[in-house]
C-alpha cells in the first residue's frame, strides 16, 4: 500500500513538472512547503546512525522543488496521522517518537497544521503547498 501511495505522489510530481518552465522562468526560488508523513519527510529503512541527519532522507519535495524551481521546505513527520497534524493531543503513528529521537527537516515544536499558518505568514510569497495524510490513519485502524 505505501508503494502505492508514493507511486501516486511520484506521479503528481511528473505532472506537476509539465508547469516547470513556466515557473521555473521566475528570477526568485518561491518558497514551496511540503507537510505530511513519511512520503514527504522522505523514508529509509534500516539505515542505523543514517537517521540523525534528516538530509539522508529525500522525499518527494526535493524533486518537485527541484523540478518547478522552488525551494522546498519539508515539515514532513513519520508516523503523522490527520488527527495529530492538527492536534498534539491526538493519536499519531510515531511522529512524536520520531521527532524526540532524530531532527526533522524544518525544527518545530508545534503541530504542523500551526506550524504551516506561521510559515505562510511569514513567507508571503509561497507558491505551492502540499499535504500528504492518510496512510498512518489507516495504520492505526488496522492496530486497533
Amino acid at each position: 500500500m505505501v508503494l502505492r501511495i508514493r507511486n501516486v505522489v511520484l506521479t503528481l510530481g511528473l505532472l506537476l513538472s509539465l508547469t516547470s518552465s513556466v515557473l521555473a522562468s521566475q528570477p526568485a526560488r518561491r518558497p514551496y512547503l511540503a507537510l505530511g508523513d513519511s512520503v514527504v519527510f522522505g523514508f529509509i529503512d534500516q539505515a542505523g546512525n543514517a537517521y540523525g541527519n534528516p538530509e539522508n532522507f529525500i522525499g518527494f519535495p526535493d524533486y518537485v522543488g527541484q523540478i518547478l524551481g522552488m525551494r522546498d521546505f519539508d515539515a514532513g513527520c513519520p508516523g503523522e496521522t490527520t488527527g495529530s497534524f492538527l492536534s498534539a493531543a491526538a493519536p499519531d503513528d510515531g511522529c512524536r517518537l520520531f521527532k524526540f529521537l532524530a531532527p526533522l527537516h524544518l525544527p518545530y515544536l508545534t503541530t504542523q497544521s500551526r506550524f504551516a499558518q506561521s510559515f505562510l505568514v511569514n513567507h508571503p510569497t509561497t507558491r505551492l503547498v502540499t499535504l500528504m495524510l492518510g496512510a498512518n490513519d489507516l495504520f492505526l485502524l488496522q492496530k486497533a
